[in-house]
């Protein structure tokens, strides 16, 4: 039987054949997983929302020391923020209307700030020569998830409609 390694949020694992890495609830958060081909070792990071630090890091390790190596990857989540929840409604008398252009712009500034990670995400991957096989989803409603099979390098997003409704 395969074990099945769940990464959590803010977090990076290693693993080595027969690993299956997975992690869940990719939204604004960005999920990598990086699979060796040489080496058959796979690494998984889940983004703590904006925070790129266990995503940084598990590129840093994937690419450090000498040998040769051929790195493909996949790159999940970052879904821009659409929609302010219903609660912030000022027509329902929940909140003021400068309150609600004040979530507006909050938003709009959180979406800007999310494609300046995700093009530094990107380039850093271009300058480390790892190949990156899709690109980050911008799916407003859709929250992924990501897996990654040692024993062969398949890496699967899903994707999944209800979650966090």
């Amino acid at each position: 039987m395969v074990e099945r390694v769940d990464v959590g949020m803010g977090h990076y694992e290693v693993a080595e054949v027969p690993i299956v890495l997975s992690t869940r609830g990719l939204g604004p958060c960005i999920g990598i997983v990086i699979y060796d081909k040489i080496s058959r070792r796979g690494y998984l990071a889940h983004s703590d929302g904006l925070d790129l630090t266990a995503v940084r890091k598990v590129v840093e390790i994937a690419t450090e020391g000498q040998g040769k190596r051929i790195l493909r990857a996949v790159v999940s989540g970052g879904s821009k923020v659409d929609k302010i929840p219903e609660r912030y409604s000022y027509q329902n008398g929940n909140i003021s209307r400068e309150d609600y252009e004040r979530a507006l712009e909050e938003r709009d500034q959180g979406n800007a700030q999310l494609e300046a990670v995700r093009a530094e995400l990107l380039e850093s991957l271009r300058k480390r020569e790892i190949r990156v096989r899709n690109r980050l989803a911008t799916m407003s409603d859709r929250v992924s998830s990501l897996r990654l099979y040692t024993t062969d390098g398949r890496m699967i997003v899903e994707e999944c409609w209800s979650c966090w409704r």
